[in-house]
């Protein structure tokens, strides 16, 4: 293969890294996305230089999906040859992360790679070898790569990357001050599928505790570390994946089998009885014979035991705050499926507005308004492209400094859409924040303002002030926002409190409209001799996003998304969302919004007050549950959520949901069983 430029950086095929490359190298790391080919060069490049008589040592630094060591762990291996001249890696040395996710516990994994590393004696000939993981996306990336470089002190990076294509966090690689050769990824490299790494880790773990015994412990007996399941939630701790430290060194590695009481049965290889456990370590790891080794949803306490022991203090990180912020919600998130979007109001009917819809085929999401964020995650803000805001009153606006500070890096500008004064909202925010380290990973986003009939765009970046505003767009029609896949149509309300002195208070409500929808004739997979599988969402993508040009390859063959289209897909009208929050009870307010809504297949309606408060609805300017339900029940929607409901009806959610009943049988609300959402 021959060389090739590209950005600087000399691109070599791993055949092409020779003696020179490697003098007076000692460190090694390997770098590049899943599926990259990482651990393949790494055994590659070990057997040569083993060859040429070099000591080589392998740090495998990926806890989600070694392919060496141990998964929940970094792992130092050596190699050996066997007795049919195989060339095998032997553990010599490990440290337990208790977490497959590089990108979320990064901190603890570069701690776990200095611990390691200098329990490693070096020889002067001794060469070796980091596996880096695969995160080399957004800040978790941005800041895991220079300090994993700065940790092993690599004198050397080899960056994997798909030939002709530039390498990932270039600018962090372009200032790491280390020698970077660029390797040109094999042909058939890919990314696994994800059941595919789970059922590879899954193997190893269970190989892994092959001579595993029981151990008992009492919970009074060590500290606890990390973030640990509550103690009243003991389902929670079956098959957590946890580690026995000694002055905070791994002594053994191994799964809970259970927690009752006061005492704790693990299952895990033996250990030297002489070491102390003074420590356990617990995160996010968890067996389960239904999933394998896989990551943990966060689990809910309802209180902490009184008894609590003094000596187990727990290290409170984002799976803990994220179970408290649960609890403290007056209510869990509402979810459900309108056609192929998942909706969630995030905070529930009793908490602040935030709806969030995430488009699976386009790994995208979409958020109506931006109250506090709850459980949202960071990757999904990464995701984000769109945020429909309503009015700036802080219950709809908290949440954009979250927004602002997930959005620290290479990202494409996120738009923002809503009332009057939004661009002087969202300036005044970024504008109270020093932004003097940001360099040319500022926040950018564009800034749409309704006036009317008119569209007004700026556009800030974090660190800049508001800019020039661009030419105004005249509108035909309530259309704002429209792309091949969907639309968004807007109209203003008016949310006037009684006694407000300002004249007027406009608030946008949305209705987004899905323009087609497409769904599978599993009668015809069978009759083409297809099975189902990952390329179906991938047709879908394609047909969604307009590119019937596209291939698909099944099975060693390829396919004409055309021609896939018309044989196994078939389209149908996409289903309408309305989105309508903090407007009075007025006659224009309710033609409007009915109009607006007329049809949908869901209308989330505010439905703050019940009937017998309707004076303190008209004071503050909201919606009575009747006055709800009749809009509802005017627009012909076909699904009902009411939501927003004053905090004074904490304990009162089932007479909302029958006076918004008896207006609207179409309302929908949490069947008994089942407490985190709406089955539609």
């Amino acid at each position: 293969m021959s060389r090739a430029h590209n950005r600087g950086y000399t691109a070599y095929s791993p055949e092409q890294i020779n003696k020179e490359h490697l003098t007076n190298i000692r460190r090694v790391l390997i770098f590049g996305e899943t599926g990259a080919g990482k651990s393949t060069l790494a055994d590659q490049l070990s057997q040569h230089l083993m060859a040429d008589g070099r000591q080589v040592t392998l740090l495998d630094a990926d806890p989600g999906s070694p392919a060496f060591g141990i998964p929940g762990a970094l792992c130092l291996m050596i190699p050996e040859l066997s007795k049919d001249n195989r060339h095998l890696w032997i553990l010599r040395d490990f440290e337990a992360l208790c977490s497959l996710d590089a990108g979320r516990f990064r901190l603890p994994l570069i701690d776990a790679v200095r611990t390691l590393l200098s329990r490693l004696p070096q020889m002067e000939n001794d060469l070796l070898i980091i596996d880096a993981p695969g995160v080399s996306r957004c800040i978790a990336g941005a800041e895991l790569l220079p300090a994993l470089i700065a940790a092993t002190c690599a004198d050397l990076v080899l960056v994997l990357t798909p030939d002709g294509q530039p390498p990932p966090l270039s600018s962090e690689l372009s200032t790491s001050g280390v020698r970077l050769l660029l390797i040109a990824s094999h042909a058939n490299a890919h990314k696994p599928e994800k059941a595919a790494i789970r059922s590879i880790r899954t193997q190893k773990w269970q190989q892994h505790l092959t001579r595993a015994v029981e151990h008992t412990f009492r919970l009074n007996d060590t500290t606890i570390l990390g973030t640990p399941p509550p103690l009243n939630a003991s389902d929670a701790w079956e098959g957590r994946q946890m580690a026995l430290l000694h002055k905070q060194r791994t002594v053994t590695l191994g799964q809970i089998l259970g927690l009752s009481g006061n005492t704790l049965r693990i299952q895990a290889p033996q250990y030297d009885k002489n070491l102390t456990i003074d420590q356990w370590l617990l995160r996010d790891a968890l067996y389960t014979h239904a999933r394998g080794l896989h990551t943990a949803v966060p689990a809910r306490s309802s209180s902490m035991p009184a008894n609590r022991h003094p000596r187990q203090v727990a290290v409170i990180g984002k799976e803990a705050l994220f179970a408290k912020s649960q609890q403290e919600q007056l209510s869990p998130p509402l979810m459900m499926r309108v056609g192929p979007v998942d909706a969630t109001m995030v905070n529930g009917v009793f908490g602040d507005p935030l709806l969030l819809l995430q488009m699976g085929h386009q790994k995208r999401c979409i958020l109506f308004d931006l109250g506090y964020h709850g459980p949202i995650s960071a990757r999904t803000a990464h995701q984000v492209t769109d945020v429909f805001i309503s009015h700036a009153h802080i219950d709809h606006i908290c949440g954009f400094l979250w927004l602002l500070r997930c959005r620290i890096g290479h990202y494409p500008p996120c738009r923002l859409f809503g009332p009057p004064g939004l661009a002087h909202n969202i300036a005044g925010m970024i504008s109270g924040i020093l932004w003097d380290r940001i360099g040319d990973k500022a926040p950018v986003f564009d800034i749409y303002e309704l006036h009317d009939q008119q569209l007004r765009h700026w556009q800030i970046a974090a660190g800049t002030p508001l800019s020039e505003e661009f030419p105004r767009q005249d509108l035909n029609s309530d259309i704002i926002w429209q792309e091949p896949f969907f639309r968004v149509r807007a109209v203003t309300l008016d949310h006037t409190a009684k006694d407000n002195i300002n004249p007027y208070t406009p608030v946008l409500a949305y209705a987004f409209e899905p323009l087609r929808q497409v769904n599978v004739r599993k009668d015809q997979l069978s009759a083409l001799g297809l099975t189902a599988g990952p390329w179906l969402q991938q047709l879908k993508a394609h047909v969604l996003n307009g590119e019937q040009e596209a291939c698909i390859r099944i099975d060693d063959r390829v396919y004409s998304v055309s021609d896939l289209t018309e044989k196994v897909l078939m389209k149908c009208a996409g289903k309408k969302l309305v989105y309508a929050t903090d407007l009075g009870d007025t006659a224009n307010n309710r033609a409007s919004l009915i109009s607006l809504a007329q049809g949908a297949h869901t209308l989330f309606c505010e439905a703050s007050f019940v009937n017998a408060d309707r004076a303190l609805a008209k004071l503050t300017g909201h919606l009575t549950t009747g006055a709800c339900g009749e809009i509802g029940r005017h627009a012909a929607v076909e699904h009902l959520i009411p939501f927003h409901f004053s905090g004074r009806y904490q304990h009162e959610a089932p007479r909302i949901y029958q006076e918004v009943s008896c207006a609207c049988p179409h309302t929908q609300a949490p069947k008994p069983s089942v407490s985190t959402g709406y089955d539609v």
